[in-house]
Formats: structure tokens, sequence, C-alpha cells
């Protein structure tokens, strides 16, 4: 026997049917739904919940009743990981909440356990529709109460995951920024989930060319996923995006001095204004860099962009590339290894053809050229407003 609480995500049970005022055969399903519940037996909670539901369907009893078992149903569904079953009865309540001007928190918590399950399904296209009606609905309050604000979070992230996973790296940044501007407790350490909604936005920067916040997203990313111990090579992908990003707001002059720019001091602004900066990593924050002083770093003599592949182009696909590389003694580019690509696999060829005809100026030390690794470049693929 399979129990209620073997769940592999948090569900609540909004509402409960009651059991007056019904057919007597979605009466005695109701009744055996909750003695199910009661119990911690998953088998028969689905059977009565099926049982309920499509009794209720039958009998054509009122929307919001009907909706309620059809979360009970998506509910009980979950519990037993039929993740295909849970989706459409999620589905159905969503949509029946819809039909009878259910409340709003009821309505965007039924689409959202929708997407939810729908995604755990792998159909990620009906996620995103789902997902995309519960931050509709979120999007359309005044205000987050606290019970909106319950799943909230979720919703917006589940949006931006789907959303990066199906190459909208712009679209992912853009949601993960509604996700970062939701009210929570700086009290509570912050998760996996702020770290990626960060990673996501500072994508988005990337691609835009802004550069101060991007390095202020990947900054904290990095921070937050140090933190959280997160997998090495995600760790390693976020780390190297962060100082990449970060070395790109100075600037050298004619005399060979290197020095900040007016983007550098935005992104101090940005991250020393930052309430989740404060409170949990400002008294762990960059040590100073150790500059080599008789390292004198490689430089591009040919670097050619890598072209717009007609068949992406056609498709409508934009997108990013980076690439973590080492330079040789000779010059050439050596191990170029992908750290992100959005959408994953279109521009992947291009870029790593045209990076293998580039040309630099190998690093000097005390004259003589020497091996400079974790080199980083990017490439974004947009289409000309």
């Amino acid at each position: 026997m399979k129990h209620v609480w073997a769940v592999v995500f948090a569900i609540l049970v909004t509402a409960t049917a009651g059991a007056q005022g019904l057919p007597p055969d979605v009466t005695q399903a109701y009744r055996d739904y909750e003695a199910a519940l009661d119990a911690g037996d998953a088998d028969a909670l689905l059977e009565a919940a099926a049982r309920a539901y499509e009794a209720g369907d039958e009998a054509d009893i009122d929307r919001a009743t009907l909706a309620t078992l059809a979360e009970n149903y998506g509910f009980a569904a979950s519990a037993n990981q039929e993740f295909e079953t849970a989706q459409t009865a999620w589905r159905n309540a969503a949509r029946l909440s819809d039909r009878a001007r259910a409340d709003p928190v009821d309505r965007a918590w039924r689409w959202h356990n929708a997407a939810m399950n729908a995604y755990l399904a792998g159909d990620t296209r009906d996620a995103w529709a789902c997902a995309g009606e519960a931050i509709d609905i979120i999007d359309d309050q005044d205000t987050i109460s606290a019970d909106l604000r319950d799943f909230a979070g979720d919703a917006y992230f589940l949006r931006a995951r789907l959303a990066a996973s199906g190459g909208r790296a712009l679209q992912a940044g853009q949601i993960s920024r509604d996700f970062l501007e939701l009210p929570r407790d700086e009290e509570l350490a912050p998760q996996m989930d702020r770290a990626l909604a960060h990673y996501y936005r500072g994508i988005e920067r990337l691609i835009r060319s802004d550069m101060s916040e991007a390095a202020y997203n990947f900054h904290l990313s990095a921070d937050i996923a140090n933190g959280r111990d997160a997998d090495s090579v995600l760790l390693n992908r976020i780390s190297a995006l962060s100082v990449y990003t970060r070395g790109k707001l100075f600037e050298t002059d004619d005399d060979g001095e290197t020095r900040e720019t007016h983007e550098y001091a935005e992104y101090r602004e940005m991250l020393d204004g930052d309430p989740i900066h404060s409170r949990w990593y400002a008294t762990t924050d960059d040590a100073e860099e150790v500059v080599d002083p008789g390292l004198v770093p490689a430089e591009a003599i040919e670097r050619a962009n890598p072209p717009y592949p007609q068949s992406a182009a056609q498709a409508g696909y934009e997108g990013v590339v980076i690439v973590q590389f080492d330079v040789l003694e000779d010059g050439t580019v050596h191990d170029p290894n992908i750290l992100e690509s959005l959408p994953p696999g279109i521009f992947d060829e291009v870029v790593l053809e045209t990076m293998g005809l580039w040309q630099y100026q190998p690093a000097m030390r005390d004259g003589q050229p020497v091996e400079s690794s974790d080199e980083v470049v990017h490439f974004t693929f947009t289409f000309a407003n």
C-alpha cells in the first residue's frame, strides 16, 4: 500500500468538498476519499477521488464543487506520482474554477499545479501554457496576499525555467526579474531557485549588453550557489560568468593602466544596495583579485564573428553562446568549452568552427609566450530591430 505522504513535491489541499447536498454516489465516493486520506492510503485515495469527480461530472453538479473534486483528484494522482493523470485533473480544476469565477488565489493555485504536473509528466508545452495562466492571474492582483505569496515564487520560477530550457533566454530573464521582485523574508537564507533566477536574469542582461547589471546578477548567483553547495559544473559556469562580466567593467588607458568604468560604480551600487547581499554575503564578498604583475594578457589579432545560421534565422531563433577556452603559446585557441548555450545546440557549431580560426598574440611573461587559461567570450544572436 502506498501512503499519501509519499509525494515528491508539496501539494496543499486548498479546499474540500462537503458531502451535503450531493448525489448519493458522489457523497459515498467523497466519504471514501476522506477515509483514505485519514488512513494515508494513496491507492484508495486515488480510486475514491476519481469516482467522486467522475460521478460529480456525470451528475452535472455546480462548477465550484466539481472544481474542488477535480483538485482532490489531482492531489491524489500527484501522491501516486501519476503525473499525466494529475496534469489533466488539475487542468480541469483550473478551467472549472475560471468558469465559476472562483477566488483568484484558488484559480492561480490550480493552474500552477497543472503546470507543475505537466512539467513532471514531461509535457513542457502544456506546462508553459498552464504556468502562463497562473502568472497572468497573479499579475492581475493589486497586492500579493499571504496566500498567493506561498506559491507565487514557485509559479514565476517554473515559468522562467521553462523559458530557459526552451531557448527563450530573454523571456527567462524578464520572468526572473518578476520573481526576484516578489516580497520575501530577508532573514531566510536564499535557495537555489534564487541563484538560478539571478543567473537567467544575468544571461538576459548580457544579451542586451548591460554589463553592470549582468555582473550584479552573476555575482549574486555565484554567492547563493556557493552557499547552497551547488553542482560543481553549474558553479563553475556561474563563477566564470561572474568574473567575465566583472572584468568588462574595467578599461585600459593609453598608458596600459587599468581603471574602473562608470559601469563598475553602477554594479557596486546595485550590489551594496541589495538587502539579500547585505544580509547574507557582504562579509564574504570578493577578496582582492590577485594580479600577476609580470603577465601581459593574451590579445586577439584575428577574431571574426560567427555567421548567423540560415536554419536558425528561418526558424526565428535568437540566443546566446558563452565559451570558456585557453590560448596556447602559439596564439591558437585550445579546448573551447561551452558554458551556456540558449537555445541548446542551435548556434554551437558555427561558434566553435569560427573560434578554431581565431589567432591571438599569446600572453607574455618576462618576454616569453605562455599559455593562458579560462578565457571567456560570449556571442549573441539577435535580429536587428
